[in-house]
């Protein structure tokens, strides 16, 4: 799941770090996203973690409509990834 989240926070780039960051540069924040991540999750309680997690790493405001692109791309990408043989 972490290459799954991976994906998606990065191609977001929510800082506009990309392309001067390292590849790993949100490693620390998809790392914890990935340990509150559960199969269960609504796209809505994703976005709520996503914007928890970016708000505390970076001190600065993320609000879970802010999230929802990524939180649904993630979960695009999980399901995509169920129905590849």
């Amino acid at each position: 799941m972490v290459s799954i989240i991976k994906r998606a926070i990065d191609e977001w780039d929510p800082m506009g770090l990309f392309p001067l960051a390292p590849d790993n540069e949100y490693q620390f924040e998809i790392r914890k996203i990935a340990a509150r991540y559960s199969p269960t999750q609504t796209e809505s309680e994703l976005s709520e973690i996503i914007a928890d997690v970016f708000t505390k790493a970076f001190d600065h405001p993320f609000s879970a409509e802010k999230c929802t692109g990524v939180a649904a791309e993630i979960i695009r990408l999980r399901d995509a990834g169920r129905t590849q043989p």
